[in-house]
């Protein structure tokens, strides 16, 4: 179970407010042992509603599953962070345009269903010291909370393409990755995501970056572009506390528009585990929200996190 409580305040006195709450994640899964391999299957409830329903067979280092919001997907970084993401601890600072650039077009399909929210057909390998990831999702307005097995969704397909691991050395992580979301009409443009980053750890110290550039589905003057560039540093200074610091640049263009301005995002984080919770706490400087000058915040989270 996980308290959050998030405050952020913004030039604009719109943006600016607070909030607490809880969140109940519960995880029920099942498996069996088959000729073929390993067969499971689950889902979460995640305040009282369902989430990563899935089913999946895993056959030595080949892992075929069916599901939504249950397999890799590009929504992620491999930069070194204490607590939750900024796109979350600073999204309630205006438009961030590092909201949508981190989420890669996760959330754009012209139904409202994210794509890796989709039920989609996912395959992954692994290999060289880390594991090849391939989804494919007929329809990206299929998700969990449709009738099983409707057809009266009018989404269009998508595909996602990654690997994560440390290609055999030791201490390295890397994450490549590619998407593609199918327009919809003949006067749209597909959508297009990708990302490459590498972190390392020495010690007790991990330095990491990521690129991400996403391209939405629209036309192609009209194409939103959501470009950035992320750096982190965490240090483990004890098993109980972790400390982090993070810089992120984006940029782009909105609606065939270049941003003015570059986005930026400067932010620390601690984590500390008091025996059985977790406390983390997440503070971050936003200057130029989504490129308009002078459009500056910041946010604070606090979050405790206990498994039971």
């Amino acid at each position: 179970m996980e308290y959050v409580f998030n405050a952020a305040s913004a030039v604009t006195s719109a943006a600016s407010a607070s909030g607490s709450g809880f969140e109940e994640n519960i995880k029920i899964s099942n498996s069996r042992d088959t000729d073929f391999g390993t067969f499971s299957y689950g889902f979460n409830l995640e305040n009282a509603a369902t989430e990563g329903a899935h089913m999946q067979l895993v056959a030595g280092d080949t892992t075929i599953q069916i599901g939504a919001d249950s397999f890799a997907n590009l929504s992620t970084t491999v930069v070194p962070n204490t607590g939750e993401g900024y796109q979350t601890v600073a999204g309630g600072i205006g438009d961030l345009h590092y909201e949508i650039a981190f989420d890669m077009g996760a959330g754009d399909t012209n139904a409202g269903v994210a794509r890796k929210n989709s039920v989609g057909l996912g395959i992954a390998q692994k290999v060289a010291g880390g594991t090849v990831a391939l989804r494919y999702a007929p329809n990206s307005a299929q998700g969990n909370s449709n009738t099983a097995g409707g057809s009266a969704q009018s989404g269009t397909s998508s595909m996602m393409a990654q690997y994560k691991g440390s290609l055999g050395v030791e201490g390295l992580t890397v994450m490549l990755g590619y998407a593609k979301d199918e327009a919809y009409n003949a006067n749209k443009a597909d959508g297009k995501a990708k990302t490459f980053g590498a972190a390392y750890t020495m010690g007790a110290l991990t330095v990491g970056a990521q690129r991400k550039v996403y391209e939405d589905v629209n036309t192609v003057a009209a194409q939103s572009e959501y470009k950035a560039n992320e750096f982190g540093i965490g240090y483990v200074v004890n098993d109980n506390l972790t400390l982090s610091i993070n810089h992120i640049v984006s940029d782009g263009d909105s609606g065939g528009t270049a941003l003015a301005n570059k986005e930026k995002i400067t932010g620390v984080g601690i984590g500390y585990n008091l025996g059985g919770i977790a406390l983390e706490l997440t503070y971050a400087d936003v200057s130029d929200v989504a490129g308009v000058a002078g459009s500056d915040g910041e946010a604070f989270q606090l979050k405790t996190v206990q498994a039971f």
